[in-house]
């Protein structure tokens, strides 16, 4: 994992340079077009954003856990991972945790990182939304209120976090 840092890095680039042109370019064209008043106390952005946080975290989860086999392309890094002194259990679950759990870190911080960076190019270029418009509470992905959420209960949330974990294993393999 530490031998392939730049590749790492260049992904979590990818995923911070996608998200973040994918929100800035959202509400670009619609604002410019209205005259910059909406009834609602929220950022009428959030209900995009979460909706892309689902399908980017499943998207991007299954191409992280696709890169688990990396290392096993070519004869010779084939043979550098099997002289590494642990079972195949225990070097699999290892790059596992890593290409899961580790994405979820990675994730969070680009998917913040992009919604700053648009916050910040709509403060500067509308400052008489300043209002309006404020960066996404992702505790809006869940609950029952007067807020639009993507999963009404904390159950189907855990389960579509589970069925993602599920699915990284046979994609890694396949």
């Amino acid at each position: 994992m530490v031998e392939s840092w730049k590749a790492n890095l260049l992904r979590f680039v990818m995923m911070y340079g996608i998200m973040a042109i994918a929100f800035v370019m959202e509400r670009i064209f619609p604002i410019q077009l209205s005259t910059g008043r909406w009834e609602s106390e929220q950022d009428p952005i959030w209900n995009f954003e979460l909706g892309a946080f689902v399908w980017a975290l499943v998207i991007m989860g299954l191409l992280s856990a696709s890169f688990i086999m990396e290392r096993m392309k070519t004869k010779t890094n084939r043979i550098a991972m099997l002289m590494i002194p642990a079972t195949m259990f225990e070097k699999f679950f290892s790059r596992w945790l890593v290409f899961t759990f580790g994405f979820l870190i990675v994730f969070l911080i680009a998917f913040k990182l992009a919604d700053w960076t648009r916050v910040t190019v709509y403060m500067i270029s509308y400052p008489e939304l300043k209002g309006i418009i404020a960066s996404t509470p992702l505790s809006h992905l869940v609950g029952k209120g007067q807020f639009w959420t993507v999963f009404d209960d904390c159950n189907y949330f855990m389960l579509g976090v589970s069925a993602l974990f599920l699915c990284t294993v046979p994609v890694c393999f396949g």
